[in-house]
Parts: C-alpha cells; structure tokens; sequence
C-alpha cells in the first residue's frame, strides 16, 4: 500500500506553532484513512450532453441572457467552461475559500458533462475538497488564519466515530460522483488516483498568497490530507454515487407548457434564482393575495386564541425597480417546472408575498398546480407579542385550513388546529 494511500495512527497531544499572527494548534487530531482499490458502484451516463448543460446552466444562479449566449455560441462547454476560469468581482480575501470553492464545483461539473480529461477532474476534485474545508473554518488569505479555527471540529469529530455520513454532508455529492465516473474513465486504480492527486496538491499549492496554497500549507498538511482522504473513503464505504441532477436524456425530459401558465415567466428579470414579476402582473398578484382573507375568517373560528387578520391592496409590498434588494422583502416568483429527474412538478410555480400592516408583517407562499390553481398556501404572521402560522392544502377537492400553530413570549410553537386529527 502507498504511502499517501496509507496514513497511519491518530496522533494527539502534538503542538504545531507557527508566526503569531496565524494560530497554535493545540492537540490537533490527524485522521487516518485507508485508501483501497475500490470500484465505485455508478453507471456509465448514456445523456445528450448539450441538453444537460443547458439544464445545469439554468439551475445556477447565471442571468438568462448568460445562458443563452453559451448555449448559442460554437463551443458551449467552452464558454460555460470560462465562466467559471477566474474571479471578475472585487477580491475579498476573508471568504475567498468559499468563493473559490463555488467556481471549482461549477468548473468540475462542466468538464464532467463535457467528457473532459479525467486528470483533470480528479485533480480539481481534490482542490475543490481542500478549498471547501478551508471554507469550513474561514480561512483569511490575507490575514493567513483561521478566522474560525474550531471549524473543522465536526469534520474531525466524524473522522474519530468513523461516521461517513458526516463527512458527506461537508461537501457536494455531484462532485464526488463527477470523481468516481472520472476513476472509471481513466481505468487507473484508487490508490494511484489519490497518490497523484497529493502530488499535484503539493506542486500547486506552493504559493501562500491564494486561497488554496496559504490554507494549505500553513493550517498543517498531514491533518488536511488526512482529512481529504478520510472524506475519499466514505464516499467508496457508502456508495453515494448519482448522476440524475447532471446527466440528463433529453427524450426523458418532460416539457412543462409554461404558456398555459397565468403568468408569464420568460418576461421576468431573474435574479438569484427568483423570478421578478412585471408591473402589469400586479393586479393578479393582488388578487391571489387577497383572496387570503377568507382563509383568516375560518382560523379565527377554528382558533379563537388567535386575532382576526385582514389584508388589503396597500399593504402588499412590490419591488419594481433595477437594483434587486438583497433581502426579497417584496412578492416574487420561484419557478421550477421540473424535479431533479426530469419529472414535471406538482407545483411548478410559487409566489412568495410579503406584506406589512402596521407593525405586523405577513408572508409566505402560493403554490400553484399545472393548472393555474392553488395547491398549497403557508402564511406565518409576525406580530410583537407572537406569531401564528397558517397552512392550507387541498382536502377532499377543496383547499382547507390543514393546521394552525401560534406561539407568544411565554409559550413555543404550539398546535391549535390540526384537520388530520379531527
């Protein structure tokens, strides 16, 4: 066995101490891990490669327009590819790990869907998991330190109990599925997959003025290999590999008829992943909302603990102008016409509202069925001394009033109503 592949004893009460202006490791505990020549359990995608980056494309927080232009260029995977190459916004060097981490995920999974050189996606697998656990404890290139040096505890913690599903939930499963099919298209074995992908670790991490090369080499090599390859191993342990949510078969892929859909969702602005609805879809937003007010009527005589609500025209908040606020205090729209797999969605839209009468502020969510009409409604009430949560759902044909709870200073959430337990 390798040496990288074989990383033996946990060594406690060490004591690391580096310039004053880093941080002491006290009793750090490094992980041992046991790369094996495992096979990963995952089947060769048969998907249309272009129809699957368009749908990952449009899963991302990218504008529509971006989309689009990759999509129509001569080389889409390229273009996608490039727009994930480098960092265009003003460096912050306090969470530069966690920014970077995000281009890499995005970066992987292209070069993934592309088919691209397996070196290289096994290679950036290892730099993305080494960027992600200097995102868990904050790493300051600048500074070069841990701005949260007890971050790593919970990783640490698992890789004591031996607890895989711990250690999974650190870092992104598509990626570790986008590292498993690259291990079979290479043909090469586990253990000469991670031996070389420490290398290539140590050759370009040399540099302590990027995210990646300051963290490490200064945070300690030993524990962050240990680290990484312990979270290698469970990945193989617990088998959880999948390629739905990135390799799709277009002929698998239901279209949702979004044009029989009440409002009109290739007009609006996106931004973040919300759909910004247009001025002239004001009044139907009104309307939906409004139409809440007979629901307020019934909670009140299903839980008279809690006060009569009303809502009127004035008090809906809408967001009309350029620059989207970063808090989404305004109605908007999700809008998701499919699931993950490609299914159509029982709710393909939603329309998240929030209004502000006086001091008690209102929101929550519509969710609409295929046919323009509401499956579902949440509504949770602010007011100073408490907050009353409302959900409605179909019943027996109808939409019904299917639990109400409330909550003050002197008690939790509790349930007044609940229509199952009539």
């Amino acid at each position: 066995m390798s040496f990288f592949g074989k990383l033996k004893g946990a060594i406690l009460g060490t004591q690391e101490k580096y310039t004053a202006n880093i941080f002491i490791t006290d009793k750090r505990y490094i992980p041992t891990y046991t790369i094996e020549d495992w096979q990963p359990k995952i089947k060769m995608p048969e998907y249309d490669p272009l129809f699957s980056l368009n749908k990952y494309l449009e899963s991302i927080d990218l504008p529509r327009q971006t989309v689009q232009k990759v999509m129509s260029s001569k080389n889409p995977f390229g273009e996608a590819k490039n727009l994930f190459n480098g960092q265009t916004e003003k460096v912050d060097w306090s969470d530069m790990c966690w920014r970077e981490t995000v281009r890499m995920e995005r970066w992987i999974k292209v070069l993934s869907l592309w088919g691209a050189s397996t070196e290289r996606i096994l290679e950036s697998t290892f730099m993305y998991l080494l960027l992600r656990l200097g995102w868990e404890c904050h790493w300051d290139t600048l500074k070069q330190r841990a701005l949260n040096p007890d971050g790593l505890n919970y990783a640490l913690e698992a890789c004591k109990n031996n607890d895989y599903s711990k250690l999974l939930k650190i870092v992104d499963s598509d990626i570790l599925s986008c590292f498993a099919l690259a291990h079979i298209r290479s043909g090469r074995n586990l253990t000469e997959i991670v031996d070389s992908c420490f290398i290539y670790l140590d050759m370009n991490t040399t540099h302590n003025g990027s995210a990646q090369g300051s963290f490490y080499n200064l945070y300690g090599k030993a524990q962050i290999k240990g680290l990484i390859g312990k979270i290698i191993e469970s990945a193989y342990i617990q088998n959880k590999f999948s390629l739905k949510k990135l390799f799709f078969i277009s002929e698998k892929y239901e279209v949702a008829n979004s044009k029989s859909f009440k409002y009109d969702f290739s007009r609006m602005k996106i931004v973040n992943d919300i759909y910004i609805p247009t001025a002239d879809m004001k009044e139907m937003i009104i309307s939906d909302i409004l139409s809440l007010n007979s629901f307020f009527t019934e909670a009140k005589a299903l839980a008279k603990k809690i006060p009569l609500y009303s809502l009127s025209q004035q008090e809906i908040r809408f967001f009309f102008g350029k620059d989207i606020p970063y808090e989404h205090h305004f109605c908007h729209f999700t809008y998701t016409p499919n699931t993950a797999t490609g299914k159509l969605s029982k709710y393909p839209f939603t329309l998240r509202f929030n209004c502000q009468k006086g001091k008690i502020t209102f929101t929550g969510s519509i969710d609409y069925l295929s046919n323009n009409s509401i499956g579902k409604i949440s509504i949770t009430i602010f007011d100073i001394k408490d907050t009353t949560q409302i959900n409605i759902a179909v019943k027996d044909g109808q939409l019904r009033i299917i639990k109400i709870e409330h909550s003050d200073k002197k008690t939790y959430m509790q349930t007044l109503y609940n229509y199952n337990s009539k």
